[in-house]
């Protein structure tokens, strides 16, 4: 589990980026790979997932502030890491009881790594899955998702197909059934956190195909660049001309009317179209924005001059480097415990958990915590969430019940 993984140019998590824009793997080809705290995060969450799930290993609450090796990354396992890894586990685990309980015999792989050499594909394709389940001719493969930020979908996934294709390989023989599913405890979602979708033998055949065949493009010189939400973790981004030319499309779209404004135009003046065109492309825009920041700010470390343009420090605090040391000088100088630490109490999933552990019901914990209501944002249609009445319904309900009521109180 330390040793680093190797990413295929033609991986499973980047699929549905280089099934779009096969253009990408070539133009990606000059960047280095590189990573964040997120990538970081995500990956010790992944490694907790593999410690609870190996025979033995206990819970992800019990490692809470023990450090943890994974992938050759090291850090501290946090509470908030605990509760949304233990979603992902006692889901692997209640899948493997419910496959019991049918009378199978479930045979489970952890961070099982494969090749689909066999198959021969155009280019390396290989990958390292989660969690992969074989049940009699079912198969089942479960991914974690540690993101909040994203929130991932399930049916058609190309990355979850990508790896029951790879299981498959591994494995040396084909299922009848496919299900995949995808845990992503810190991201709301109208499904839930656990989500599922199942497919046929011939599903995965004709993946397969689809699959290699976009694997294909991405090899020809002229391979196209296409823009869209795949773009999010492309690292040719910033200089990606099918980016580019997305920004100027809405640019000239927005200052139609007058393409000398200095600034961009006051919301209230835009159409109910260029509105609805600017909240379809805006997210894209503004996430290629901030990769050309960050790409710009890589080039002046470098020692790059951009015109008009400084590195300087941001804003930072005083942070302790010995809180012990801190603490007993304090309280030598007469500063209470009380005054030197803060108690926080924990969210009311670990008290749960706690309760359970202890063989406690949980329901009278209810009385004590409330879930409020989500912020209200814009979503595209196709968005499974439910739609909400606008400000003035929420409070006096539909429009022609209001209108029943003025007509009403006219007529006395």
């Amino acid at each position: 589990m330390s040793e680093e993984r190797a990413h295929a140019t033609l991986g499973a998590s980047s699929s549905k980026r280089w099934i779009n824009c096969p253009g990408s793997v070539r133009l990606s080809e000059p960047f280095p790979d590189t990573t964040s705290k997120y990538a970081i995060e995500g990956t010790l969450a992944h490694g907790l997932g593999e410690i609870c799930l190996s025979t033995e290993a206990g819970e992800p609450h019990e490692w809470v502030g023990q450090t943890i090796t994974t992938d050759g990354i090291e850090g501290v396992v946090t509470e908030e890491m605990a509760t949304a890894v233990t979603v992902f586990v006692d889901e692997v685990r209640e899948i493997l009881r419910g496959y019991t309980a049918d009378g199978l015999e479930p045979t489970l792989s952890l961070e099982e790594r494969f090749s689909l050499e066999p198959l021969g594909p155009p280019a390396p394709m290989f990958g390292t899955a989660d969690v992969t389940i074989w049940a009699g001719d079912h198969l089942r493969v479960v991914d974690y998702k540690n993101g909040q930020g994203i929130v991932v979908e399930v049916e058609g996934n190309t990355q979850l197909m990508y790896y029951a294709l790879g299981a498959v390989v591994a494995a040396g023989r084909l299922p009848r059934t496919v299900e995949v599913t995808i845990v992503q405890p810190r991201a709301p979602h109208p499904d839930g956190p656990v989500r599922s979708y199942m497919f046929s033998r011939q599903d995965l055949i004709d993946f397969k195909n689809m699959l290699f065949a976009a694997a294909e493009a991405t090899q020809a010189d002229d391979a196209p660049l296409n823009a869209g939400d795949w773009c999010r973790f492309c690292k040719a981004a910033p200089v990606c001309p099918a980016k580019k030319a997305q920004a100027e499309s809405v640019a000239m779209t927005v200052f139609a009317d007058d393409v000398e404004r200095p600034a961009p135009p006051e919301p209230e003046t835009l159409t109910d179209e260029d509105l609805a065109m600017v909240l379809e492309q805006g997210g894209d825009i503004m996430q290629w924005i901030r990769d050309v920041e960050a790409y710009a700010l890589g080039r002046m470390e470098d020692g790059h001059t951009i015109p008009g343009y400084k590195l300087v420090r941001g804003r930072s605090n005083r942070r302790w480097i010995d809180e012990e040391g801190a603490s007993n000088y304090l309280g030598r100088k007469g500063v209470s415990a009380d005054q030197r630490y803060t108690k926080k109490l924990v969210s009311p999933n670990a008290a749960e958990k706690a309760l359970r552990s202890l063989g406690h019901d949980i329901t009278f914990l209810e009385k004590f915590w409330e879930k409020p209501e989500g912020a209200i944002k814009i979503a595209p249609e196709a968005d499974k969430r439910p739609a909400i009445p606008p400000a003035a319904e929420r409070v006096f309900g539909p429009a022609e019940e209001l209108d029943n009521i003025d007509n009403s109180e006219t007529s006395k």
